[in-house]
């Protein structure tokens, strides 16, 4: 598939939630989420997330550098949080409920 962008922008639409850049960023990484490594589905499941939140770091939003692809569970629980604060949050809750996020079980370091 040949995604071809443009600059266009509806007012309202932020660069993250442009069709080209979510068809882009899921077929570079094959739909996997960057936090639990799970496989994501581009209608149902999948979510572009700022690896710096935007409200830390407004002029970041725009930036190909700041976005990753996830799924939606992993994004809700980010929020705004930034990764070093995901990732404590992260670790807690997997001692609490056994849960582990993929990275962790890989060695990854997102």
């Amino acid at each position: 598939m040949v995604v071809k962008p443009t600059d266009e922008r509806r007012p309202w639409e932020s660069f993250i939630h442009m069709r080209w850049v979510r068809a882009v960023l899921w077929t570079k990484t094959n739909g996997i989420c960057w936090y639990c490594g799970e496989m994501t589905n581009p209608f149902q499941n999948f979510a572009v997330d700022h690896i710096i939140p935007v409200s830390t770091r407004p002029d970041l939003e725009d930036s190909w550098d700041n976005i990753v692809p996830c799924c939606k569970p992993c994004n809700s629980r980010k929020y705004t949080h930034t990764l070093e604060e995901f990732r404590e949050r992260a670790a807690l809750h997997a001692q609490s409920d056994g849960y582990t996020f993929e990275f962790e079980r890989r060695g990854w370091c997102p």
